[in-house]
């Protein structure tokens, strides 16, 4: 078959779709008619205007997590900066001053050790909030991060324990 002969039995199909269409009373012509527009309404919402208005609705809270994620960035470049600048302590006052932070925050539940260029601290079931102290007062008082940490939560019931170790980077003398 070619594609003129293609085309012509398309418009006869079409003439005669047409004609039985016309032969249909009018009452049945507007239900079909109002049952297809109800259809492409559907569609139409369905495909493209709901998950639009979804994606407008939720916009707001998406750009605020997006906001505060940025500002949480902002905030941690900001501090690493701020770590950055600090000044290298001699060796001696570091040490000391972890000693002291050691003392204060877990007491007699860690001990510290220099080996080389690390002290090392080690951490026998210290209370959770003495270790977060520990760590903010090596931060804010001796200038130095962990470099390594080793830590596993005690087997104590109640209270949050750690033990393990935590490697500490001392400056050259």
């Amino acid at each position: 078959m070619s594609t003129g002969n293609v085309l012509s039995e398309l418009r006869r199909s079409w003439a005669t779709a047409a004609a039985l269409w016309r032969q249909r009373p009018v009452r049945e012509r507007v239900g079909v008619g109002l049952a297809l527009g109800l259809l492409v309404a559907a569609l139409v919402w369905t495909l493209l205007l709901a998950p639009a208005l979804q994606l407008w609705r939720s916009a707001p809270q998406k750009e605020a997590a997006a906001l505060q994620r940025l500002e949480r960035i902002q905030a941690l470049a900001a501090e690493h900066d701020a770590l950055q600048r600090l000044p290298r302590l001699p060796r001696a006052t570091t040490v000391e001053r972890l000693r002291a932070a050691l003392a204060q925050s877990v007491g007699t539940s860690g001990r510290i050790e220099v080996q080389g260029d690390r002290a090392v601290v080690t951490l026998s079931e210290a209370p959770a909030d003495g270790l977060a102290r520990l760590l903010t007062q090596a931060r804010e008082r001796a200038h130095v991060l962990p470099v390594q940490a080793k830590l596993e939560r005690a087997a104590t019931p109640g209270l949050a324990r750690w033990s393990g170790t935590l490697g500490f980077a001392l400056s050259e003398e």
